[in-house]
């Protein structure tokens, strides 16, 4: 059996090649536990941007599995696309390769998390580049710590682009709509981008479905493990 973690900012994921998915917070992992669900595993694909969780990761992972690294892996091998933009983090390419099992370029991979990234795949399955921005929690940090009397959501349980009637509900309904917003405004760059009249989007991310519950006639794929998917995909079909 194999394994994928991907480590990012906030949380490390897990998803086993028999589809099994956990998650901890990047900063308190319950290393045990995660013994427990790579126990099956004899090898372990790695995906990280967080450099400040990831030696203690290598560390526990060297232990008992072996390791393949993602990025390694990346630059080593053929991949059914290409990348053209300079610099792109391997979190995104790895969304790019999972979204590939949900649909043909040209495309857009939108990840809504501790930032919010799409990232373009034009019609000649070419990664032509992409948007970053601070994601939904992001923004509110900001705000809290610039704001600190103000009274703000302490989170987003759900997602209202509405008017707000009071201070609390409108800064939470304004970062909805930024969000929003931006799904609206890339996708139709990205269709310019890439000459097409249509262009289709697969989302992950802990805000995806929130975000996209406030735009009902936004078509889009929403996997919540995509990236690990692309680990996996990666790491399989050496």
């Amino acid at each position: 059996m194999k394994a994928a973690i991907d480590l990012g900012n906030s949380r490390l994921k897990v998803l086993r090649s028999d589809g099994f998915y956990a998650s901890w917070q990047a900063l308190s992992v319950d290393w045990s536990a995660l013994e427990e669900v790579l126990n099956p595993a004899d090898e372990v694909i790695v995906s990280s941007v967080n450099p400040a969780v990831e030696p203690a990761l290598q560390e526990f992972l060297r232990t008992k599995w072996q390791v393949v690294d993602a990025r390694h892996l990346i630059e080593q091998r053929p991949l059914p696309v290409t990348i053209q933009a300079e610099g792109i983090g391997i979190d995104r390419v790895l969304g790019v390769l999972g979204a590939l099992r949900y649909a043909t370029p040209p495309l857009m991979v939108v990840d809504l998390g501790t930032a919010t990234t799409a990232t373009i795949v034009d019609q000649h399955w070419r990664v032509v580049g992409g948007y970053i921005l601070p994601g939904m929690e992001l923004q509110l940090r900001a705000m809290r710590q610039t704001f600190p009397h103000l009274v703000l959501p302490s989170g987003f349980e759900e997602c209202r682009i509405e008017p707000g009637t009071h201070t609390l509900a409108a800064v939470q309904a304004g970062i909805c709509l930024s969000m929003a917003a931006f799904l609206r405004a890339a996708r139709a760059e990205a269709e310019k981008c890439c000459a097409a009249s249509s262009l289709a989007v697969v989302a992950t991310g802990g805000a995806a479905a929130r975000v996209l519950s406030c735009l009902p006639d936004f078509a889009c794929t929403v996997v919540p493990t995509l990236v690990l998917e692309g680990a996996l995909k990666l790491l399989m079909e050496r």
